[in-house]
């Protein structure tokens, strides 16, 4: 994804800065091979009634419905879902940064926010608009591909204001992203109060340290250090599959896209599948970690289990 800078606003009636007004993002991943006709532009996700704001004042961001709170200290608020999150850090310096000095910050502080939410990054684009809409942006993708995510830098009075989001849903929710950034509001003077008087210099407090949150699963991945089995189900039939001694009923919408998951302790499985007129038994073999999956055709032949994470 590149931001894409709306137009300059008008000046607000208000002293408190906008960054909705400065901040907004296009995708700029290539399009599909083949053209599979007109998609449906996804909706925005629902907000909650009411944004939420920091503690110290310093920032107000919309919150989407569902996304709980996994984080937050004195400068920074972290929320999400399992596959999603968004976050806001600030850093009190007590004085405006040159433009080089604000990219050795980014370069600081870029691998502890990422890696609050990934194992494994690559930046895949950059802008450096800081002379003439006062930010910069850096695009990733993490985990090998499996997210991608974005984070804005800008100053203001002294206070550098950071916010990222990272979903592994990143083109669905795009357009939730946008209207996230359109209603993110900040104070930097209430900022600037943090760690010190306002207006008296901090330029050797170290940026903050954002707390830990849990990652974006993948889609795919087991509970840690256990195994998962996918069954899904091409039949026209209801099926029954029986593992570890206990019955699973797979219906029909449970699709190669929308597998049953079944959790197990690592190990080798002898399975029963059981269709109208037939039985058939196999044999999976899960190590820790790992995800696997099996399912039953449209004539009723069973797949061979194969791996699907890692």
């Amino acid at each position: 994804p590149t931001p894409t800078p709306t137009p300059e606003p008008a000046p607000a009636a208000t002293p408190t800065a906008v960054a909705g007004d400065t901040l907004a993002i296009a995708p700029t991943k290539a399009p599909p091979a083949e053209d599979k006709g007109d998609q449906p532009t996804p909706e925005p996700l629902p907000f909650q009634a009411e944004p939420y704001t920091h503690p110290s004042g310093a920032f107000s961001i919309p919150v989407p419905q569902g996304w709980q709170k996994t984080s937050e200290d004195d400068f920074s608020v972290a929320f999400g879902d399992q596959r999603s999150r968004v976050g806001v850090v600030f850093v009190n310096i007590g004085r405006e940064l040159s433009n080089e000095e604000l990219l050795n910050l980014v370069g600081d502080t870029r691998d502890i926010i990422i890696d609050s939410f990934a194992d494994d990054y690559e930046v895949i684009g950059e802008k450096d608009a800081l002379d003439d809409k006062g930010y910069y942006y850096l695009a990733i993708t993490f985990d090998k591909g499996s997210g991608d995510a974005d984070l804005f830098y800008e100053q203001h009075s002294g206070v550098v204001f950071i916010i990222y989001f990272a979903s592994l849903d990143y083109d669905q929710l795009q357009p939730t992203w946008s209207e996230i950034l359109n209603g993110y509001q900040l104070d930097p003077q209430a900022a600037a109060a943090v760690g010190g008087p306002a207006g008296q210099p901090t330029e050797s407090a170290p940026p903050p340290t954002p707390t830990p949150a849990p990652a974006p699963q993948n889609s795919l991945a087991p509970n840690a250090g256990q195994s998962r089995l996918y069954v899904f189900n091409e039949f026209n039939q209801e099926l029954t599959f029986t593992i570890n001694n206990k019955e699973y009923k797979i219906p029909t919408t449970a699709n190669p896209d929308n597998p049953v998951p079944i959790d197990l302790p690592p190990g080798k499985y002898t399975f029963t599948v059981s269709i109208p007129g037939g039985a058939a038994n196999g044999e999976v073999e899960m190590g820790p970690n790992q995800s696997w999956a099996v399912g039953v055709r449209g004539d009723g032949a069973v797949y061979e289990p194969f791996q699907v994470y890692p």
